[in-house]
């Protein structure tokens, strides 16, 4: 399976995860990120920003959690050790 998003880290403060291609809206992961953190939900990364043009989110801007394990690459793990349930 091809993960097709792109994610760079900046200054080891936040990172910017970029959409390959452009995710045409409308997209609930800036607003649910926002609902998070409204809520005091502390197990994600904090919402900074959202970058759209032209009808698409083309990037999602997030605190950077130093020693935080990538989602996919846990997936993949769980997976593989057969813990997929």
């Amino acid at each position: 399976m091809d993960q097709t998003n792109h994610s760079v880290v900046v200054g080891e403060s936040v990172v910017v995860k970029w959409f390959t291609p452009p995710a045409p809206l409308p997209q609930p992961a800036p607003d649910v990120l926002a609902h998070l953190a409204e809520t005091g939900f502390t197990a994600t990364a904090t919402p900074y920003a959202a970058l759209f043009r032209e009808g698409t989110l083309l990037a999602l801007v997030t605190a950077y959690l130093p020693g935080a394990v990538d989602g996919w690459q846990w997936c993949v793990d769980e997976a593989a050790a057969g813990r997929t349930a």
